[in-house]
């Protein structure tokens, strides 16, 4: 069940030495995410219309995104039809536009490029141990992101909209979100790496009044199957988001490897 959260959780304790060891890590140290977390990316569906798409990756905490990304901070844009077929969408000065296919609803996905920041005597900066050998402290951010896409509410429930996309971190509902209403119940799925996630799912709707930028009305713990229950108190647009936390392999590049996973859709 979703906890109305007043103030945000209590910090995570977060390891700032640098471990000693190389290659990839053993035993990963998984935190759920920490107060005052960095802005992280998602999509921002614009318009269906013509058979076309049109997103914006935005960033910050709270929807409407802060800003948008420009396309040079983007890997791509994908838009998974219902029978998993894939295609690329283009940028242009208004966003992401890619095609719809037939039938029920599809998944658009994106990815950024990997984003370090570091924390100096003279403050954060963006960069890797690389560029900054003395920083206090670095993390490397690896933030991906889907929202579904309703083409037709005519059409068959959707099966890519249930299935991983290939994403490190990879929030998947179990049913179709577009397809349901105020008062209803969705059960999510997260996986890390492919394997069952346990942490914690921040969850908000666009409009919330949220008092600072951590401040969530929801949030959901995983159990040992990656499965979560989110109530859907209200319609309109809902985003979740989670956050897994690991030493980086390669500690002379960076402290902290970071995977963001953001779920956005709109209830009908």
């Amino acid at each position: 069940m979703p906890k109305q959260a007043s103030a945000p959780p209590p910090p995570a304790a977060v390891r700032h030495h640098r471990p000693r060891h190389g290659g990839i890590v053993a035993g990963l140290i998984l935190a759920t995410i920490p107060a005052a977390e960095a802005h992280f990316s998602w999509l921002e569906l614009v318009d269906t219309e013509a058979g076309q798409v049109q997103v914006e990756v935005v960033f910050g905490h709270h929807p409407p995104g802060d800003r948008r990304l420009p396309p040079d901070r983007v890997v791509g844009v994908d838009v998974i039809a219902p029978d998993g077929n894939r295609r690329a969408a283009v940028a242009d000065n208004t966003g992401w536009h890619g095609e719809l296919g037939e039938g029920g609803s599809h998944v658009v996905v994106a990815r950024q490029h990997p984003s370090f920041w570091s924390r100096t005597v003279e403050g954060g900066r963006n960069g890797s141990r690389r560029e900054y050998p003395d920083a206090l402290s670095c993390r490397v951010s690896d933030n991906t992101m889907k929202t579904i896409v309703a083409a037709r509410v005519d059409g068959d429930p959707a099966p890519a909209v249930t299935r991983p996309v290939g994403h490190p971190l990879d929030i998947m509902p179990e049913t179709d979100p577009t397809r349901l209403s105020a008062g209803d119940s969705l059960t999510l799925r997260v996986l890390l790496h492919g394997q069952p996630w346990q942490g914690t799912l921040r969850a908000t709707w666009a409009g919330y009044p949220s008092a600072h930028d951590d401040d969530y009305p929801v949030h959901l713990d995983t159990g040992p199957d990656g499965r979560a229950v989110l109530e859907l108190s209200r319609g309109g647009t809902w985003l979740v988001h989670a956050n897994a936390q690991a030493d980086h392999p390669d500690p002379e590049v960076c402290d902290r490897q970071a995977w963001n996973a953001a779920l956005s859709f709109t209830l009908r």
